[in-house]
C-alpha cells in the first residue's frame, strides 16, 4: 500500500495534472540604438497573455542602460502575429515610488492598430529614467493575446 501511494505522488510530481493555469510571458528586450545619427534607444517588449486566464505577468523591465534618459515615445502593437487583445486594454510602467511614468497614456490601446504616443504633458515635460519600471498589462480577455510593446528613449 505505501509503495502504491508512494507511486501516486510521485506521479502527481512527475506528470501534473492538465489544466493548470499557464502563466503568460513577457519577454524584455536590451534598449538598442535607432540609428547612429538618432540619439535615440529602444527597447522592445513582446508579451503573450496567458493561455488559460487571458492574463499577461507583471514584469520588470531592467532600464540599467538608459539610466537619466527621458522616456518619450511609447508604440503598442496588438496581435504582434497572434490574438489580439481586448479592445480598451491598458498598460503602465510604474517606477519605484508607485507613479506611472506613462502618465496614464497607455489606457485604453486599440485592439486592432498600431499606436504611438508621446510621453509628455503641460505638468511633466518627459519622464526621466531613474530606476527600474514594472510593467502591468491589464483588462485583457483574450487567452494567448499578443502585444508588442516599444519604449523610446532620448539623451537628455
Amino acid at each position: 500500500m505505501r509503495r502504491l501511494i508512494a507511486l501516486l505522488v510521485l506521479a502527481a510530481v512527475v506528470f501534473p495534472i492538465s489544466g493548470q493555469s499557464a502563466d503568460g510571458t513577457c519577454t524584455v528586450g536590451a534598449p538598442t540604438s535607432i540609428s547612429p545619427s538618432v540619439p535615440a534607444l529602444v527597447q522592445t517588449i513582446d508579451c503573450t497573455a496567458s493561455a488559460d486566464n487571458a492574463s499577461f505577468p507583471s514584469t520588470t523591465v531592467t532600464t540599467t542602460k538608459v539610466f537619466g534618459r527621458y522616456l518619450v515615445q511609447v508604440s503598442t502593437n496588438p496581435g504582434a502575429g497572434a490574438a489580439a487583445p481586448t479592445a480598451a486594454y491598458d498598460i503602465t510602467l510604474t517606477d519605484s515610488d508607485g507613479l506611472d511614468n506613462a502618465l496614464g497614456l497607455l489606457a485604453d490601446r486599440s485592439a486592432t492598430a498600431t499606436e504611438r504616443v508621446s510621453i509628455a504633458n503641460t505638468t511633466i515635460v518627459y519622464p526621466v529614467v531613474l530606476g527600474n519600471y514594472t510593467l502591468a498589462i491589464t483588462n485583457n480577455l483574450v487567452n494567448s493575446a499578443a502585444v508588442q510593446i516599444k519604449l523610446i528613449y532620448m539623451a537628455q
